[in-house]
């Protein structure tokens, strides 16, 4: 039994490789990994063939997440940002960034 790679088997099926992901994506073509790189066998390319892709590989069902018996509220405390303590710290960013102080209302960094 062979195993076709993605573009290998947009050759067999004179077809682009966006093509093949949609036949995946659809369910229409079944494949299964070696690391990182999707693999198609001989024997589901040679069955879409035949059957045309009319019907639809069934994947098997994803295993529900097991809960935790013991759930512990969480507390997060947002810092508050007041208009002076932003206006402090733009301040202090025009300071090192122009090399110079920076005054409540200066608009202009000439």
């Amino acid at each position: 039994m062979k195993a076709y790679t993605i573009p290998e088997t947009a050759d067999v099926l004179r077809c682009c490789r966006a093509s093949v992901y949609n036949l995946i994506g659809r369910g229409h073509l079944a494949v299964f990994h070696v690391g990182r790189s999707a693999r198609i066998s001989g024997d589901v390319l040679a069955d879409f063939m035949r059957n045309g892709n009319g019907r639809k590989v069934q994947k098997p069902s994803p295993q529900p997440r097991k809960e935790s018996s013991e759930v512990k509220p969480v507390s997060v405390e947002t810092p508050r940002v007041t208009l002076q303590t932003f206006d402090t710290n733009l301040a202090d960013l025009r300071k090192r960034v122009l090399g110079k102080p920076s005054h409540k209302n200066q608009y202009s960094y000439r």
